[in-house]
């Protein structure tokens, strides 16, 4: 599972937000969208890699120029710039550089129980940048965060529970820190912790439950969120089958760009015609 992907909130409201702060020079808004259009999460547009690259070289320039106000996201970020070759040539030896100066300054900060900093260590920690790939000290500092009330270390500590990566696979850990974080609003955690209801992981089953969950995941914008709430109203699971509202998420999620839900539409649709009405 891609963590760089899980922690990006994939909201419409979200992504409004980044695109404003982005135009008004904002670095770090600037590389996240670039990350937007790269991957075709931007709600409305398609993938645009040559857009993606426009934005990755405004925030290479801006970063650059950001860079001695010794913000460990800041040299992060521009290792995630020189790893990937992102508006800049790439340069893998410029982006140990970097990722080793972050992760210095976030260690001085996790010491002093900073819950941001610890997190970001987690994330650097299980995807190998800078440091050596370490699942298990990824689960240390995502514990420390999720323990201080982080959301989004409690949802990736979940996650580690739940694949088994540095630490025991345990799906009653995995619900037990889904359901801290989704209880603090976390929509993928709400989204996640839904699937635990559906499939009977951790948890009893009960698609009622899941639907709750999905329900409000999907209020927050999120696609995964919005086209399970749609597959429940197209089955009938956890709640009264309704194919109009199945294609209401399912259109939701198919603007996000979310294929499965594209594929659903155009069956639900289909299915509405054969039965003479239109969804």
């Amino acid at each position: 599972m891609n963590r760089r992907k899980l922690n990006r909130k994939y909201g419409v409201a979200y992504w409004k937000d980044i695109q404003q702060l982005a135009k008004q020079g904002d670095a770090k808004a600037q590389y996240n969208l670039g990350l937007g259009y790269q991957s075709g999460l931007v709600p409305g547009k398609k993938a645009n890699l040559k857009k993606a690259a426009e934005w990755f070289r405004k925030a290479v320039h801006g970063l650059r120029n950001d860079v001695e106000q010794g913000d460990p996201e800041i040299h992060k970020f521009l290792g995630d710039c020189y790893e990937d070759g992102r508006g800049v040539k790439q340069d893998r030896k410029e982006a140990v550089k970097r990722y080793r100066k972050a992760v210095k300054l976030w260690q001085t900060a996790a010491k002093h129980g900073a819950a941001m900093a610890q997190f970001q260590l987690g994330l650097i920690y299980i995807n190998g940048r800078g440091v050596r790939k370490d699942d298990e000290q990824a689960v240390k500092y995502f514990r420390m965060a999720a323990e201080q009330g982080d959301a989004v270390a409690q949802l990736n500590l979940g996650v580690n529970y739940s694949t088994g990566e540095g630490v025991r696979k345990n799906s009653n850990e995995a619900v037990k820190w889904y359901r801290k974080a989704a209880d603090q609003g976390e929509a993928i955690a709400q989204t996640l912790l839904g699937d635990c209801y559906a499939d009977g992981e951790g948890v009893r089953k009960n698609n009622q439950e899941a639907v709750k969950w999905y329900r409000k995941s999907a209020h927050q914008g999120t696609r995964a969120g919005q086209f399970k709430l749609g597959r429940c109203y197209e089955f009938g699971q956890g709640i009264k089958q309704d194919h109009r509202k199945a294609v209401k998420w399912y259109r939701l999620a198919a603007q996000q760009n979310h294929r499965a839900a594209k594929d659903s539409l155009a069956r639900c649709c289909e299915y509405s015609r054969s039965e003479g009405y239109v969804a």
